[in-house]
């Protein structure tokens, strides 16, 4: 498992708004889920082929479809999707390679040291980079594997690889500037790319944003609430956030007036209610995964209950590409694009095999129990014992 730095690019969108953020996350652990770890081992695959394009091994795999089946150092197996992933960042950065001066100016998953920022706690690993200097010319380019829509202009995290790199490379200002933020499971408006072009001299506000919430971590730690607080580990006991959301619902018994907004005043009150919303939400997903916890230890709550539910038919880790095999064996087609899941074979098969896929599924599939938090009267139990209906 590598290591992170304490400031790390990643979360600059976090701590470059709300410099307490680093305190408030501390000793707070994050549960990698299923796709984060699908990211990872795309990010994986990107990398082995743009290595492999670089140094024209053309006998290599260079295509990320060569990659379905192999297992990444974390032993995930490479599935269609992740190769789709993989291969949507990878055919970016070659076109950008073609069109800025080839392969030989490509960073490729390089540590980046970003002491303009922090002299030591902030550095990271770029996906994919490539500067000619002769052109002027820095392409940022990095993969997104979930469906959250992320910007690439005003990023933050791109914006600290940008201070990085034009330290290291004594970048001058007039420096084009192209990031670009490939996120093929997004499904935006624009497509799988956004790009944002400009001079190096235009980051430098995002540069000093970053060096003066970097310098308040370490002396002077401020709380700031915002849509950024849906990343926070510490949102759960941020008063920031929980004011934040307060204030929102606070509001009565005004005199009566109407508003007259003009359409660019209602046009901008759309984005700031879409970060109010982001961070209500997550603040309500932290206190919801709080409180279930606490009751599975056995803590007693007069207002919620939690209760066990049972999740979709999936795969076992790891299992998919046994699970292709054995099936295939008995003659059923499990693969069209992408392997089936488990409710899509039984849909599939006749009565004849029915039986037989069944078994075969206890072995290669499960279902994930998860729990779920209500109402304590509208719990089972309270259903049960609790609203017993009355004779006459």
């Amino acid at each position: 498992m590598s290591a992170h730095a304490r400031l790390a690019p990643s979360s600059a969108p976090l701590w470059g708004n709300c410099s307490g953020a680093i305190h408030a996350s501390a000793g707070r652990i994050s549960e990698p889920n299923e796709r984060t770890i699908q990211g990872t081992a795309a990010h994986w695959v990107m990398e082995q082929c743009a290595k492999n394009w670089r140094s024209s091994q053309l006998e290599a795999d260079l295509f990320c479809a060569d990659w379905v089946g192999k297992v990444d150092p974390d032993g995930t197996v490479v599935t269609t999707e992740i190769a789709e992933g993989a291969q949507c960042i990878l055919d970016d950065m070659l076109l950008m390679a073609n069109r800025f001066g080839g392969y030989r100016y490509l960073l490729i998953e390089q540590r980046v040291h970003m002491t303009r920022i922090h002299p030591t706690d902030n550095w990271g690993t770029l996906d994919l980079a490539l500067y000619n200097p002769e052109r002027k010319v820095l392409v940022l380019s990095d993969l997104k594997f979930g469906h959250r829509l992320v910007r690439a202009k005003n990023n933050l995290q791109m914006a600290d690889y940008v201070a990085g790199l034009a330290e290291a490379f004594a970048m001058p200002l007039d420096t084009e500037v192209r990031i670009r933020i490939v996120q093929p499971f997004a499904y935006a408006p624009w497509g799988s790319v956004d790009e944002h072009v400009c001079l190096l001299g235009d980051l430098v506000p995002l540069f000093q944003q970053l060096a003066v919430k970097a310098r308040e971590v370490d002396t002077d730690p401020k709380l700031t609430a915002g849509k950024h607080c849906r990343d926070c580990l510490g949102r759960i006991d941020c008063p920031a956030a929980r004011e934040y959301a307060y204030l929102w619902g606070s509001i009565c018994d005004m005199p009566y007036q109407m508003d007259r907004m003009s359409l660019d005043d209602k046009a901008r009150e759309i984005d700031l209610l879409a970060g109010i919303a982001s961070l209500v939400k997550a603040r309500k997903e932290a206190l919801e995964d709080d409180v279930k916890a606490q009751l599975a230890k056995g803590a007693l709550c007069s207002v919620k209950a939690y209760q066990v539910a049972q999740g979709r038919l999936n795969w076992r880790d790891g299992q998919e590409k046994a699970a292709r095999a054995a099936f295939q064996s008995i003659g059923v087609n499990v693969v069209n694009d992408a392997l089936y899941t488990p409710t899509q074979i039984k849909q599939r098969v006749g009565k004849d095999k029915l039986q037989t896929v069944e078994g075969m599924l206890q072995i290669f599939a499960h279902r994930k129990t998860n729990l779920q938090l209500v109402d304590r009267d509208d719990s089972i139990v309270s259903r049960a014992f609790d609203k017993q209906p009355t004779g006459e």
